[in-house]
């Protein structure tokens, strides 16, 4: 599948002549495009390196999130489940991708608790599958907000998701993660052992958490800057 532009992996935002990069390998990707541009102006063009605003976000609710949201909300404890995500079209409108993760879901909580904020289409497109009711043994939760989802994201034992956005704010929460897709945009929570690409096989989603214990080799890393972004971009 072809990656969008939204989807690349450099995330950068241009202001007049100044180029405002959130991850480290931007330069370097930015640099192969071409940059410096053609400009007719022949205007100044700067790269600032100055990290991820994502990431000042995702820290500074972090802590308001835990004084005003309890896990008892959602009926469960520090550590005690897996949350997962579900929600890019890859998945949901191929049913045969969208059984395999579902599948991969209940068998896992067996083991744990799994709970699900889902998306009303997701929801739909799981209500049209056919052979068994697929959500069975699964917590189901209305779809959440951004500060519930840091609440939910910072105290679960492991991350299932499709969304690029949750890939880094488990990073940022130091939550492991499996992407439930062919590809991850950060390749930089891949390779630092924190980001698992697991696809829609249940077997191989369901041995990826099983496994997720037994994985001393992560590292941390400043990839994404050291959470003062949006105080260098003003």
């Amino acid at each position: 599948m072809e990656m969008t532009e939204r989807d690349k992996p450099y995330y950068y935002r241009s202001n007049f002549n100044n180029t405002y990069l959130f991850i480290r390998n931007s330069v370097k990707n930015l640099q192969k495009e071409g940059f410096p541009f053609s400009s007719p102006s022949k205007c100044h063009q700067e790269i600032l390196n100055l990290g991820d605003v994502i990431l000042d976000a995702a820290l500074y609710y972090r802590k308001i999130a835990y004084e005003r949201l309890s896990l008892n909300l959602w009926n469960v404890d520090e550590g005690g489940y897996v949350l997962c995500t579900l929600h890019r079209e890859e998945n949901t409108n191929n049913p045969s991708r969208l059984k395999g993760i579902l599948s991969a879901l209940r068998n896992i909580a067996l083991q744990i608790k799994v709970l699900l904020p889902i998306h009303p289409r997701t929801r739909k497109k799981i209500m049209n599958l056919t052979g068994k009711d697929w959500l069975t043994g699964i917590n189901v939760v209305n779809y959440a907000s951004y500060l519930e989802m840091q609440r939910l994201q910072m105290s679960a034992k492991m991350i299932l998701t499709d969304s690029g956005g949750i890939q880094k704010e488990a990073y940022f929460h130091r939550v492991p993660c499996l992407t439930l897709r062919d590809e991850a945009e950060w390749g930089e929570t891949v390779s630092l052992g924190w980001n698992e690409i697991v696809g829609a096989d249940p077997e191989y989603i369901f041995n990826a958490c099983k496994n997720n214990d037994s994985n001393n080799k992560r590292e941390i890393s400043e990839f994404n800057g050291k959470a003062n972004a949006t105080n260098l971009i003003i």
